[in-house]
């Protein structure tokens, strides 16, 4: 299934604007879930229009502090990645924010997060990881799959975010199930040094990611059958 679209960069700009939107302040996060120190959430949801499904979504949330870009601030990290339908074609899209913490966190405790502008983002990617803890050292970390060099094209979106899309790729779907950690990283300015951020996969991460993954195998045969 890989490269099963290609999808041009000035048509993908005007095509995914109202699916942006939907997606990328559609936060389903618990605010409660901090109250142990967690730093991270994975969230699954699913997008229709006109009572269709046209998208299946991994939102995240990850709580750092920034000493490349912020002098250490702690700030909140929101982004999502997402498979979709649109019209004849199926694609991926990944994005990602950057907000400051205390802010965020109150807005979405009081559900106002869609008044939230991120701090520009010139680039990101991410890596998924197979990582074994109990050896502690950079050589446990194995890449199952990079987007580097993979964007169709990228863009900084209205609110600061960064956004970029790619051909729908069956092996992100298998490699995010089999993967111990999810790695990102940024910046905010050209040619400047990259803020890393991890996610450690958790069990309750992986629940979201399997209800991630059947949504995106029943949408992707739900588009070849109807092909």
């Amino acid at each position: 299934m890989k490269n099963l679209v290609k999808i041009g960069s000035e048509t993908a700009k005007k095509a995914f604007k109202t699916f942006l939107f939907l997606v990328f302040f559609n936060a389903t996060f618990s605010f409660e879930s901090f109250a142990n120190q967690k730093k991270s959430i994975l969230s699954f949801d699913e997008i229709y229009v006109e009572g269709k499904r046209t998208g299946c979504v991994l939102e995240f949330l990850i709580i750092d502090q920034n000493y490349v870009h912020k002098k250490g601030s702690s700030q909140v990290f929101l982004g999502s990645f997402s498979n979709m339908i649109l019209k004849n074609k199926i694609g991926f899209l990944f994005k990602i924010g950057a907000f400051d913490q205390s802010k965020t966190l109150k807005s979405i405790e009081k559900n106002e997060i869609n008044f939230l502008q991120s701090d520009k983002i010139n680039y990101a990617y991410f890596n998924l990881n197979n990582y074994n803890p109990s050896k502690g050292n950079s050589q446990s970390i194995s890449s199952l799959y990079s987007s580097i060099k993979k964007q169709l094209t990228s863009f900084v979106g209205e609110k600061g975010e960064f956004i970029s899309l790619y051909h729908f790729d069956g092996n992100f779907v298998a490699d995010l199930s089999s993967s111990n950690s999810i790695e990102i990283g940024f910046n905010s300015e050209k040619n400047g040094i990259d803020k890393k951020l991890k996610i450690i996969l958790e069990e309750q991460d992986h629940t979201e990611i399997l209800k991630f993954t059947k949504c995106s195998i029943e949408m992707v045969e739900y588009f070849l059958d109807k092909k």
